[in-house]
């Protein structure tokens, strides 16, 4: 930053006006661009095909390059004696938040205007393949900052957040994407706003204002729980450490109670850590019901779980100590939850990924053919009640119920309590529930179950980035200082001495590999080293046989007389005629209907011919 004329606070106001001002030119100048351009209707795959590149999407991206450019917006601004952008950046760092903001304008529009709904999602995938373009004109560092700014200021999203919210898995999908955001949650990088670390000047410059590197210079216990606190890595570690020991301790009292009455008076060491880790959770989760959006919350299905679990937990703790009878068994339920919710851990595994997915899509799918298969039911149900002779009703849902679970002996038991016309009907209740219905439930479970394994990279990548703003949410908690956040944090004593106790035996044990990215972004299998000096000789003989060749050629060429460009009438049109090839035409259908030649129409001289 440099300071020109105005100095204090005044500087500040003006450069963040500025800035202000530069995206909103941006934004509009980009807006009229696409809607100008775009004006067909075009599918993704279309967006992608060699012609549509270079006719539609080369001359808009060349031309956002050429508006954004970072040296005419500082003049156009006339800021270049107040804030400058990195010597390297040629782009504006503003421009892939642009691209993904009007997708999800173009994505809210499609919703609410049917007549123009492909027009409108043909804009939005080019936003997304635009966005994912302008990503080549940063460097590494340029690409980690614009992922977390914001230049909407009326909006609390920046673009990381946009890009789930926008739905643009094919941009979260993108290598050089996935691997900062791995670095994040691995906990190479880290936001500055989040982490207050001692940092040089030439390194703050480097990655800017947003993200800092985060290498631990040594291995102390303060450093394990600022990183519990702030790495997403550790933050999981930490939640499914805690849930281990909420499930042994279950177990623990499941076991030493069995075969006995829950006690109502007293409570043991293991109930109390017990109900503490319970009132923990509960603590959290209300937590993030109140610092998180909403939008960015529901997106994960452990969020639900936990929900489930922390509902069952406070309502056996409610049934305890007013000493219900129905205490044991709510207690019971909470081994149904909380077992599923300890295959969080398996969060960062595709195959498992796709399992999660496919679950959720299934079950609303579930739920549409449950209500189907309701409405085929319950008519059967009334016309059983009616032809039977001496069962009772309950008797009849439940064969019902076996049947349908493909307990087929319970139509054959009761055979004889039926007249002709109630076994026929049978016969149509298990033909229906063995066949039909069968068979539709397999064939809309499995496309969705292929429909979701087809999409797995772009789900897994979306899932990840989700649930990584989630970890950056919570972050942002664990970083204020209010009594309830010091209570939680020193409920977390015992796992961070375990991660101490982990890091200490990784570090004492394993010696650490060292990255050789750099190294092999431009490996060859031979390189100039192996260059001899016959080698040399042979390649500097092609080399000059080749420019000898190429001046032979443009002699030729320069000698050649130039020709007058003469374009024929036959490449004017695809179906252009001239009028000696209808007369030609007319002739040869006239021979073929009289057998007689045509009268040949007269040369038409003019002043000009001889």
């Amino acid at each position: 930053m440099k300071t020109g004329a105005v100095g204090g606070g005044g500087s500040h106001l003006y450069i963040q006006h500025k800035q202000n001002l530069e995206f909103k030119y941006l934004y509009f100048k980009i807006q009229k661009l696409i809607n100008k351009k775009v004006n067909l209707s075009l599918k993704y795959e279309q967006l992608k095909s060699p012609e549509i590149h270079s006719t539609l999407i080369k001359p808009i991206t060349d031309t956002i390059i050429k508006t954004a450019d970072a040296k005419s917006l500082l003049y156009k601004l006339k800021t270049y004696d107040i804030y400058k952008y990195g010597e390297e950046q040629t782009v504006s760092d503003k421009v892939v938040f642009i691209l993904l903001l009007l997708r999800y304008e173009y994505l809210i529009q499609s919703e609410n205007n049917l007549i123009s709904h492909e027009l409108l999602i043909t804009k939005a995938n080019l936003c997304e393949l635009l966005a994912i373009r302008m990503l080549r004109e940063y460097k590494s560092y340029n690409r980690i900052n614009l992922l977390f700014i914001n230049p909407l200021r009326t909006q609390t999203f920046n673009t990381l957040e946009l890009a789930v919210l926008s739905n643009s898995k094919r941009f979260l999908t993108q290598p050089i994407i996935v691997r900062i955001l791995d670095r994040f949650y691995n906990g190479e990088l880290i936001r500055d706003s989040l982490y207050n670390m001692e940092n040089d000047d030439d390194e703050r410059s480097l990655i800017g204002n947003n993200v800092k590197h985060n290498k631990l210079a040594k291995l102390t216990f303060k450093n394990i729980v600022s990183r519990c606190r702030y790495v997403p890595k550790y933050q999981s570690l930490v939640i499914n450490l805690r849930l281990v020991a909420f499930m042994m301790m279950y177990f623990l009292l499941i076991l030493s109670k069995r075969g006995s009455q829950f006690s109502k008076y007293s409570l043991s060491g293991i109930e109390t850590a017990f109900w503490l880790i319970g009132m923990q959770l509960n603590l959290e989760f209300l937590l993030k019901i109140s610092k998180i959006e909403v939008r960015f919350f529901r997106m994960i299905i452990w969020n639900h779980i936990d929900f489930i679990l922390i509902c069952l937990v406070d309502l056996s703790f409610l049934l305890k100590i007013t000493y219900s009878p129905y205490y044991r068994d709510v207690f019971s339920l909470i081994s149904i939850i909380i077992l599923p919710r300890m295959l969080s851990v398996l969060n960062n595994y595709r195959f498992f990924n796709l399992i999660i997915v496919s679950f959720n899509r299934m079950m609303w799918n579930l739920m549409g053919l449950l209500c189907f298969f309701t409405s085929l039911i319950s008519g059967f149900f009334f016309a059983f009640i009616t032809l039977s002779k001496d069962r009772s009703n309950y008797d009849i849902m439940f064969d019902m119920v076996k049947i349908f679970f493909g307990f087929t002996p319970s139509v054959w038991n009761n055979w004889d309590n039926y007249n002709p016309l109630g076994k026929t009907i049978q016969m149509a209740y298990l033909f229906l529930i063995q066949f039909f219905i069968g068979t539709v439930m397999a064939i809309v479970l499995s496309r969705v179950f292929a429909k979701v394994n087809e999409q797995n990279q772009q789900e897994f990548d979306y899932f990840k980035a989700t649930n990584l703003i989630l970890y950056f949410k919570m972050a942002e908690i664990n970083s204020e200082n209010s009594a309830i956040m010091k209570l939680l944090n020193l409920a977390n004593f015992p796992t961070n001495v375990l991660i101490m106790t982990y890091e200490m035996s990784i570090g004492r044990f394993f010696v650490p590999t060292q990255d050789t990215t750099n190294e092999l972004k431009f490996y060859t299998f031979l390189s100039r080293n192996d260059y001899d000096q016959e080698l040399v000789d042979m390649l500097s003989e092609d080399a000059d046989g080749e420019s000898l060749l190429v001046q032979k050629r443009y002699s030729q060429i320069k000698a050649t007389p130039a020709l007058n460009q003469v374009q024929s009438i036959s490449t004017l049109g695809g179906n252009f005629r001239s009028a000696s090839t209808d007369s030609n035409f007319i002739d040869e259908i006239l021979n073929k209907k009289y057998g007689k030649k045509s009268i040949p129409l007269e040369k038409v001289k003019t002043n000009n011919s001889d």
